[in-house]
């Protein structure tokens, strides 16, 4: 069944609007974190990702529809999800939905080279992908189980079996530590989305510019209504 852009699968465009409005927002805010945490060790001289904003920009971004629209899931209720016979079915179907929108965006550059294990692979390229890594295990995503602490995050570094990924989180892991960090649960709107030295200009505007390109172009090509919508958390997150 195609989901492509409105989900035929959920109870709704309305409801769902929340749940695309909610991807979207924290996308931004991973983006920025990720920044936060990546630019300041990174090669000024040269971007060596194409997809730079991370994780808004290229083929198979987060904010491609054929991606957002699965992503997205993660904010609906299971119960929400038509046409299965059970509530197991309806939570198996939503997870199924889920992961292929994850391997989907695991097309991406950054996620190819973190699957690599060639020497040739460049050093920001380590840096960013282990920023991402550490910086969507501190977010709530359900389908990663949650937030953890510094302390799991700690016990996963130690544990994973990658030598090269182990080495390169725990360094990203270091330098975070020693930095504070950004709090995004007290980030409610895009304009609360904070500039900063250890993030540039540029990257700040694209990324929060990007969220209401990509709002207005679902909007125009498939019929959603963001702006003008009295859901008092869409409100919240666009004013």
């Amino acid at each position: 069944m195609n989901i492509e852009v409105i989900p035929t699968e959920v109870k709704g465009i309305k409801g769902f609007e929340i749940a695309l409005i909610q991807h979207i927002f924290n996308t931004a805010k991973h983006s920025f974190n990720v920044h936060y945490n990546y630019e300041p060790y990174r090669d000024a001289r040269k971007d060596l990702d194409p997809d730079i904003p991370h994780d808004i920009v290229g083929k198979h971004n987060k904010y491609e529809p054929i991606v957002a629209v699965r992503l997205a899931l993660e904010y609906v209720d299971d119960r929400d999800i038509v046409g299965q016979k059970s509530p197991q079915e309806q939570e198996e179907r939503k997870e199924f939905l889920i992961s292929e929108g994850v391997e989907i965006h695991r097309q991406q550059y950054h996620h190819l080279m973190w699957a690599s294990s060639s020497v040739k692979v460049p050093k920001d390229s380590r840096l960013l992908s282990g920023a991402d890594a550490i910086c969507s295990m501190l977010e709530n995503r359900k389908y990663q189980g949650g937030v953890h602490s510094w302390e799991e995050i700690e016990k996963i570094i130690a544990a994973n079996k990658i030598p090269y990924q182990r080495d390169w989180m725990k360094e990203v892991y270091d330098r975070m530590r020693k930095i504070p960090q950004p709090n995004l649960a007290a980030i409610k709107s895009l304009r609360q989305i904070p500039k900063s030295k250890e993030i540039s200009t540029e990257t700040h505007d694209i990324i929060t510019g990007r969220a209401h390109e990509v709002l207005h172009q679902f909007e125009h090509d498939h019929c959603y209504n963001f702006y003008k919508n009295s859901e008092s958390i869409i409100r919240e997150i666009l004013k």
